[in-house]
């Protein structure tokens, strides 16, 4: 009797207690079934005072802000201390440290590999990079290789040879088909017509529709390329869109339920913005007013949706793939209710 006396305690507990995370109601140890995943190369969370202090209002939140759980990064290695983004990324992708730049940065499995044994769909959508694109880098590593025969690839650029590559309209709505690499048609003359918001959410529709469990990366370099130029009105233009970006995948996770929204940086840029009202108009107008310095040794990471507890804290940026996968084998209910019967 003092035993289901007991259970029926804890089960009541369990019941009554409203869990939240940031101050929103939220269910934790549960494994998303669409998992949308954004890499903003050179992303620091300083960054979005760009957008911020451009408001009307600097009290009115971006998207990111919002996020259940922001946490920290550590974006180094062993052969040099501030890797490229597109290291940093291949690191996330992978769950391996210290990589140098070498064909053996291939040698594990990406995470698509774990997530096509729990039945996910896999689609990687990638803008333009600043070097070698993940899919070509990778294949030139790996000949003939497997490491993309289960996922759907698209590429934001121009197609290296354009009669025999394959090419996306936005507008379309034509099924994409598993293996090779789509390339943005409006891209072919070197510069792109259409926007990375439009593209994504135009791929992403077509991708995800009628599919179980789906697993869709966004890799973007286009932000980076701002940066780097020192063109911080375009920066700022493009900082603006991926918080839409954000933003909506997010509230399209709450009304699909089970979704896991994560955004995480690399290579972020240290940037010293303005001090002054008046520096900050100037930079408004024209971007100057600011200092730009080395790549930071840290990286954000946002995460909204089922799993976004695992992102809550600091670690390294090789853990990320495990911080996907990784949800508990049972509730701390279903243990307590264990040990009462041992």
């Amino acid at each position: 009797m003092k035993r289901i006396f007991l259970v029926f305690m804890l089960l009541f507990a369990g019941c009554s207690k409203v869990r939240t995370i940031n101050l929103e109601p939220h269910t934790f140890s549960s494994r998303p079934n669409h998992i949308v995943w954004i890499q903003v190369a050179g992303l620091d969370e300083e960054h979005l005072a760009m957008i911020r202090f451009s408001k009307n209002s600097a009290n009115i939140k971006t998207a990111l802000e919002n996020s259940q759980c922001v946490g920290s990064m550590w974006s180094y290695n062993l052969f040099k201390l501030r890797p490229s983004s597109e290291l940093s990324f291949l690191s996330q992708l992978n769950g391996r440290k210290n990589l140098d730049g070498t064909c053996k940065d291939y040698d594990l499995k990406p995470l698509w590999s774990y997530t096509d044994r729990l039945d996910y769909t896999a689609g990687i959508f990638e803008s333009q990079t600043s070097g070698d694109d993940l899919y070509k880098k990778t294949l030139d590593c790996k000949k003939n290789s497997e490491y993309f025969d289960s996922t759907y690839f698209w590429k934001m650029g121009k197609a290296p040879n354009k009669a025999k590559a394959n090419f996306y309209n936005q507008m379309d709505k034509t099924p994409f088909s598993k293996g090779g690499v789509f390339y943005d048609d409006s891209c072919q003359t070197g510069v792109c017509y259409t926007t990375l918001e439009g593209n994504v959410s135009s791929v992403y529709r077509r991708f995800a529709e009628g599919k179980g469990k789906t697993l869709f990366i966004v890799r973007d370099f286009t932000y980076e390329n701002a940066l780097k130029s020192r063109n911080y009105p375009r920066a700022r233009e493009l900082l603006v869109a991926l918080d839409k970006m954000y933003g909506d995948f997010t509230q399209y996770g709450k009304e699909k339920g089970k979704t896991l929204i994560l955004l995480t940086s690399g290579a972020a840029r240290n940037l010293e913005l303005p001090q002054r009202g008046s520096e900050w108009e100037q930079f408004d107008l024209n971007g100057k007013s600011i200092v730009f310095k080395n790549r930071a040794l840290i990286s954000p990471v946002f995460a909204h949706g089922s799993g976004a507890e695992n992102f809550c804290g600091m670690f390294e940026e090789s853990e990320i793939m495990k911080r996907i996968l990784w949800v508990p084998s049972q509730s701390q209910l279903e243990e307590d209710i264990k040990s009462i019967f041992r």
